[in-house]
């Protein structure tokens, strides 16, 4: 249900890991998507974090840790440890180069946490929650890590949940430059959206009946409750 289909495959690998799936974009050395399901029951979890390190699947197309030493940008995941952190191999995966693409510090430690720590709340609200996840390059003037590496203008989440008999869709995309002070919610759109400026088709299992009206339109007032 999670994973995202790209309209164009090319130069596209998908890796199937314990708790998440990524669709690797070779020639970005990074993810063009991570997708997975988080439980109430996965939130919340005690493993203890790891150190980075190559997807063995993938071991020759990722980025190395030397790329980011003294880069200036942080390896910023994708799946979150936090997400991952109630299973010993999911932690571990998370840590991969495949799932992280370089994130300016203050987004990554600021917003992005944010709007982490948020989705983890609606996953232990609603039960379960599915969430795609992911970079963008929305300006000609890519800026690359070393040469190698190139940078994000944006990162995205789609996110879908289904409670009382509803299907229940919210997407966000939020720029690198967005500031600590800067709500995500200023950044939120329709999966619908989303989908026009990504080139990813979202949650494209659910039967159109149920897809559209959840894609085309966001509940504020359902995902605003406490």
């Amino acid at each position: 249900m999670e994973e995202p289909v790209a309209l164009d495959t090319s130069a596209l690998v998908r890796i199937y890991h314990r708790a998440y799936t990524v669709a690797f974009q070779t020639h970005w050395h990074q993810p063009r998507w991570v997708a997975y399901q988080l439980t109430r029951a996965e939130v919340g979890g005690g493993e203890p974090r790891r150190k980075f390190t190559p997807d063995p699947a993938i071991a020759s197309m990722t980025a190395l840790d030397a790329y980011y030493k003294n880069s200036g940008f942080d390896r910023g995941h994708l799946a979150p440890a936090a997400d991952m952190a109630f299973d010993t191999e999911a932690m571990k995966q998370s840590f991969y180069f495949s799932n992280v693409s370089p994130q300016v510090p203050s987004f990554n430690r600021g917003i992005w946490k944010q709007l982490e720590e948020r989705v983890r709340a609606w996953a232990a609200r609603y039960d379960s929650l599915y969430i795609a996840t992911g970079p963008l390059f929305l300006r000609d003037d890519t800026a690359y890590v070393k040469g190698y590496l190139p940078v994000p203008t944006h990162f995205y989440k789609a996110l879908l949940v289904h409670s009382q008999g509803r299907w229940q869709a919210v997407a966000f995309c939020l720029p690198q430059s967005a500031g600590r002070a800067d709500s995500y919610w200023h950044y939120s759109l329709t999966v619908d959206s989303l989908q026009r400026v990504s080139g990813l088709d979202f949650f494209s299992l659910l039967p159109d009946e149920l897809e559209y009206p959840a894609e085309r339109s966001v509940d504020l007032q359902f995902w605003h409750q406490k």
